[in-house]
């Protein structure tokens, strides 16, 4: 618990607000960096609760950041640091953060039903990493596309370690140009350690491909557009002297 809490503490080091949604997304990253594959079949819910509850209502640690103070904005509660009060600025950041957390912690139960129904007919074990067996190993984990850039090193150990194909899903975004940026900077580097990146959509209930394909060609016709991954490499080359 300590070195989670410290893992934490280290991600919001500058911080001085912070919404529960966005706590809840920073611990699964955290948890996640430091379990590496002991997060297969971990189950992690009461431990979330417990260190979110360190943070924002009785530190278990020195090493906590204290959000002791509540703050409402536009009906959501806030939580921000006793000695600071956070300016327009912070506040416009944090907003922003808790959208797209929310959004993400929501989406996570979701995707649990849609990675169940592509590897119909594997075995599952649920956990921080959810695994599926069957003719072949796949671990599956949940991410934001720009979180799996912070934590690349973390899913780089993963893929090395484990003993099967490694994925990582993330969600749909409203724009394509993420996901272009993101293919042009890492793309070689992912595909060389044989992770790979599909996005599911939580509302329309598919995932497609984006970087890398599964042994298994019998679950390629579960993905709603098989091509979709050439797309993107198609749109980053026409697009290349545009993105910075």
């Amino acid at each position: 618990m300590q070195e989670i809490i410290s893992e934490v503490s280290n991600i919001l080091a500058g911080r001085i607000i912070i919404s529960e949604w966005e706590l809840e997304r920073i611990i699964l990253r955290a948890l996640l960096r430091r379990l590496k594959l002991r997060a297969i079949g971990y189950k992690y819910e009461d431990v979330v609760e417990e260190i979110k509850n360190s943070f924002i209502s009785e530190p278990l640690s020195l090493k906590n950041i204290h959000f002791s103070e509540k703050l409402e904005i536009q009906g959501e509660i806030f939580f921000h640091i006793h000695t600071h009060f956070p300016d327009e600025e912070e506040i416009k950041r944090v907003y922003k953060e808790m959208i797209k957390s929310k959004r993400f912690i929501d989406s996570t139960f979701i995707f649990n039903r849609i990675m169940d129904n592509f590897f119909e007919g594997y075995s599952i074990k649920e956990g921080l990493l959810r695994e599926y067996i069957g003719k072949y190993r796949y671990a599956v984990s949940y991410s934001l596309l720009e979180d799996v850039e912070l934590d690349l090193e973390t899913h780089k150990e993963i893929a090395k370690e484990y003993p099967g194909e490694y994925v990582i899903v993330v969600p749909t975004e409203r724009e394509v140009q993420p996901f272009i940026r993101f293919f042009k900077k890492y793309s070689e580097i992912v595909k060389s350690l044989n992770i790979k990146i599909w996005v599911a959509d939580a509302e329309k209930i598919y995932v497609n491909p984006f970087i890398g394909y599964p042994r298994d060609i019998k679950l390629w016709k579960k993905f709603k557009n098989p091509k979709s991954a050439s797309m993107i490499s198609s749109l980053w080359r026409g697009k290349v002297d545009k993105i910075d």
